[in-house]
């Protein structure tokens, strides 16, 4: 079995405001040291050992990620 992790975020310069509000949060909090924060999501995702890099990018290109607004990184999770 393989496992992948594919790391998603906002394109730089796609309005974030889940980010922009944690970001305001902790400033509030006395973190005042945070220049940026963007908020993402992680798909763990478990496949047959015959499933490429190749494949998984493609399942994240027509269904997993919005290409137009959102960057992707897939890290195939060893051991």
């Amino acid at each position: 079995m393989k496992q992948y992790n594919i790391y998603v975020t906002n394109k730089v310069g796609v309005h974030d405001p889940a980010g922009r509000a944690t970001s305001e949060a902790l400033a509030d909090m006395a973190f005042e040291k945070v220049i940026d924060l963007r908020i993402g999501k992680l798909i763990k995702m478990q496949c047959m050992d015959d499933v490429s890099l190749d494949e998984v990018a493609e399942m994240c290109e027509k269904l997993l990620v919005n290409p137009v607004m959102e960057d992707y990184q897939i890290e195939e999770v060893l051991g």
